[in-house]
């Protein structure tokens, strides 16, 4: 098990991980991720033995795109979700690990841009070396993913990454253009003004299948995902 170098003054050289044992289960929101964004982002971090440690770039600028969601309903469809990772992953019952992933995880979701979600963070209980998160901001980062890190650098840029994807709002986004692709564009001229229907959405674009949706990224998403998360990994810790 490695011990994370950490910054002075945060303390987590006694972090157990007794608690992780190997778990099998199906679950359509971790295969999916894992399809996307396999684990995290690509791009060198602080401490993750890059080679751009040390230097400043300027804080890239993307737009997101074309989405018929509120940011209200970003959070419920991903509180939604959440709730069912609670009932069928297990999550991991070690509150010194899990409440350092929060701190870190609050202290990076504040350097995201745009819409001020409200975050949040838990830990699954698999070796699988993974993170995921939700629209609305329900991040999960795997149990394997600690582990594995070899430095608090290296954790943090896997969490900015998924952080970019609920900034940038790539879950609805996606979720927008598979609802047009189902219904055709003239739905577009009955919802001029309005939100969609969430349950209406859901159905349309496969019911409980819509989970996988909102965690498959094409290259673009990725690739912005990777630009936002390596700036505001570095700038949040």
């Amino acid at each position: 098990m490695r011990v994370f170098q950490s910054k002075p003054g945060t303390d987590i050289s006694n972090f157990s991980f007794k608690k992780v044992a190997p778990v099998f289960f199906i679950f359509a929101l971790v295969s999916a991720q894992q399809i996307g964004c396999g684990g995290g982002a690509s791009v060198p971090y602080p401490g993750s033995g890059g080679n751009n440690r040390g230097t400043t770039k300027a804080r890239p600028h993307f737009e997101p795109g074309f989405n018929l969601f509120s940011h209200e309903q970003d959070v419920e469809l991903g509180r939604q979700s959440a709730q069912q990772i609670a009932q069928q992953a297990p999550l991991l019952d070690d509150e010194q690990t899990v409440n350092y992933i929060r701190r870190l995880g609050a202290k990076l979701a504040a350097k995201a841009p745009g819409f001020k979600f409200p975050y949040q963070f838990n830990v699954v209980a698999t070796k699988d070396i993974n993170a995921f998160a939700l629209p609305g901001g329900f991040a999960f980062v795997n149990a394997g993913a600690i582990a594995a890190a070899k430095n608090e650098g290296e954790l943090a840029g896997v969490m900015a990454h998924e952080i970019s994807h609920v900034a940038l709002r790539h879950g609805t986004n996606q979720a927008s253009k598979a609802y047009i692709a189902k219904t055709g564009l003239g739905v577009l001229g009955a919802l001029a003004g309005n939100n969609p229907d969430l349950a209406q959405v859901v159905g349309a674009i496969g019911g409980a299948g819509a989970n996988v949706i909102f965690l498959k990224f094409g290259r673009t998403a990725e690739k912005q995902a990777d630009l936002q998360g390596a700036h505001d990994g570095r700038s949040g810790l």
